[in-house]
């Protein structure tokens, strides 16, 4: 029987089938996700995040809104249209997303698997998607685009890792095309990623400019296939203007007013979480992230340097693939490296990792058996915390859903008794009165802020819609009423008008713990 050899050399055995020890993962994994992902026997735990947004917005287009024209979202439209898509075939539950995460981790899952088989000795293949799986994963468990584009991007290694020819290039181009209708930096830098490493390929074989041509123009052409069907749609339906502003010039102009999550001071405000038990796997989580990507990247190209001032050949082509690809996520993430945007492409930094204890003479085994006791305890301690924590039953128009966060399940306990389903509340907070209780939002924006990132012209549109609608609920932070009062016209924000409306036709119905509150049109306490 023949054998075969991996990147660096050592001998691994033939690839026949599904390997035992690899069933026997993606079992393991399924059980592992399905334990952190729901209360058994089958109750969704609500995954609070940036995906209630989306998946708010996908029922607003079940009531036939179009996105960009209707309500406003500064991200290309992929993750929606996912979300649209299952909630139109199969009604919308809250189980849903919960599934579709269970997808997601387990793809992540055997494409660690694909690609690690290629580089890695046999016996630590299953190393680097366990890791994953455990820590950056099970960190931020909810749906938004950044799984759903880095996960198209290991689609790209997968294709790509065996050979270069002209299907391959163009359906890897595709897959990074399919990331930037998730994520616009993403599949972009990803893209050029692969532009970069197949120009290295070509030197280094030393073919023709004609070669070279070709395979950029393949890729080129793969890329540009999803994003003009995908966004062409929406230009067609809002113009090529709305789309442009919504999904590049206010990403350039104004998403930096949002805070420290849009810059890079969103590392010091993850690195400042308080070091109790509620946060503590979170800042461990974080750590993780931050300090092992970049390093992984370094150790990789500081011994592959080593090994050509050695004058060995270069068995790395395989290896360098994952850590061009892997290194664009990375420098993607860069402006704002938040531990969610950087966890999420940090699987071929896992992988490479593992590649490089893999080369170490000493203390190769220590490590490798460190990270599986990590990942192995932090997988059990996850799953126990899920199925133990305190948490409290929502019966919703979506179905039984767990919430385990007090802050969220006060506010809904209180709309649930005084609003119905279909009802137009607006809660300037963020999406989850909406998600949870099936409310509408009367406005074509998510949230508020008393930054540039809320526009003047998006303030005009709240006061418009709740007029229109004439809006019972307005859930509000008390400390934005107080700013009316004290500090006015502050740089970047536009909220006055807003204030104004509402202290002219609303009043205080009840103030939560958190300093929220509940704000109730006077006509429906004139009426009572």
């Amino acid at each position: 029987m023949p054998t075969r050899y991996n990147a660096i050399g050592e001998w691994t055995s033939p690839a026949r089938g599904l390997p035992r020890p690899t069933a026997f993962l993606l079992v393991a994994g399924l059980i592992y996700l399905y334990s952190i992902l729901f209360l058994l026997p089958f109750i969704p735990i609500y995954l609070k995040g940036d995906a209630i947004n989306y998946i708010h917005e996908a029922t607003r287009m079940l009531d036939g809104q179009v996105l960009y024209r209707d309500f406003f979202e500064l991200t290309t439209p992929g993750i929606v249209l996912v979300y649209y898509a299952l909630f139109k075939l199969l009604g919308f539950h809250h189980w849903i997303q919960n599934a579709t995460m269970l997808v997601v981790g387990m793809s992540f899952l055997w494409l660690s698997v694909v690609v690690s088989r290629k580089v890695l000795p046999t016996h630590l293949v299953l190393l680097p998607g366990t890791l994953f799986l455990a820590v950056p994963f099970a960190s931020r468990l909810d749906g938004t685009h950044h799984w759903f584009s880095s996960l198209a991007i290991m689609g790209v290694l997968a294709v790509l890792m065996d050979r270069r020819t002209t299907g391959r290039i163009v359906t890897a181009g595709g897959m990074a095309g399919i990331a930037m209708c998730f994520t616009q930096t993403r599949g972009l830098f990803a893209f050029m990623g692969l532009v970069v490493f197949l120009f290295w390929e070509w030197k280094k074989n030393r073919e023709s400019y004609k070669t070279l041509f070709k395979n950029q123009a393949l890729l080129t052409v793969g890329f540009l296939i999803a994003p003009a069907v995908v966004n062409g749609y929406f230009i067609a339906k809002v113009g090529l203007e709305r789309f442009l502003f919504c999904t590049v010039i206010f990403l350039l102009k104004y998403y930096t007013a949002f805070g420290d999550q849009a810059t890079f001071g969103v590392f010091l405000s993850d690195l400042s979480l308080p070091l109790t038990w509620q946060y503590l796997f979170y800042k461990l989580a974080f750590l993780f992230v931050l300090i092992l990507t970049p390093l992984s990247y370094l150790l990789f190209f500081l011994r592959k340097w080593q090994k050509a001032r050695q004058g060995f050949p270069d068995p790395l082509d395989k290896a360098l693939l994952v850590a061009i690809v892997g290194l664009s996520q990375l420098l993607s993430a860069a402006h704002a490296p938040a531990a969610a945007r950087v966890g999420s492409g940090m699987l071929p930094a896992l992988i490479l990792l593992v590649w490089f204890i893999s080369t170490l003479k000493r203390f190769r085994r220590s490590l490798v058996a460190l990270l599986w006791i990590g990942a192995l305890g932090s997988m059990l301690a996850g799953v126990c915390w899920r199925q133990l924590h305190w948490r409290i039953i929502f019966d919703t128009p979506g179905g039984r859903t767990a919430i385990y966060y007090n802050e969220i399940a006060e506010k809904c306990a209180w709309f649930q008794g005084r609003t119905r389903p279909g009802q137009f509340v607006f809660d300037t907070l963020w999406t989850n009165s909406y998600v949870v209780l099936g409310l509408k939002n009367p406005t074509p924006v998510p949230f508020l802020t008393d930054t540039d990132y809320t526009r003047p012209d998006q303030v005009d549109e709240v006061i418009a819609g709740l007029e229109e609608h004439q809006v019972r609920y307005v859930l509000w932070s008390l400390g934005n009423l107080d700013a009316a009062q004290e500090v006015s016209g502050a740089p970047g924000d536009h909220l006055e008008p807003l204030r104004q409306y509402l202290r002219l036709n609303y009043h205080v119905a009840t103030t939560f713990p958190d300093s929220v509150q509940v704000l109730e049109r006077d006509s429906f306490r004139t009426h009572s």
